[in-house]
């Protein structure tokens, strides 16, 4: 996950753990979407008794992750808990701006 995605993960982790009251209907979405494997659900649902439980091995397993499932997390969020998805997008949760990148060009000459 890019670190700016992480940093608002954790900046609004408190947050998402009081507010996401039906961690199963996110999960079934991220679960959907790709974002989570039949196991990773599985696991979440054997090994956590309650749903903020639930959001917080689901955060760590998605940050965890070497791919950036961060948009899905939005969408996800959208569609169940839509304050919480405005709140991570107009933070800066949209899609990482690389413009300021510096870009290296080699030319090949023959």
């Amino acid at each position: 996950m890019e670190p700016k995605h992480k940093e608002l993960l954790h900046q609004y982790h408190q947050n998402l753990l009081e507010s996401i009251t039906d961690a199963d209907r996110l999960i079934e979405l991220l679960s959907k979407s790709g974002s989570l494997s039949e196991q990773e659900t599985f696991e979440l649902d054997q090994n956590c008794s309650s749903s903020a439980e639930k959001v917080e091995q689901l955060l760590k397993m998605l940050m965890n992750k070497q791919s950036d499932h961060f948009l899905e997390l939005c969408v996800a969020l959208e569609k169940t808990y839509p304050h919480l998805y405005s709140a991570l997008f107009a933070n800066g949760g949209g899609p990482a701006d690389h413009s300021d990148d510096e870009v290296m060009v080699f030319v090949v000459v023959q």
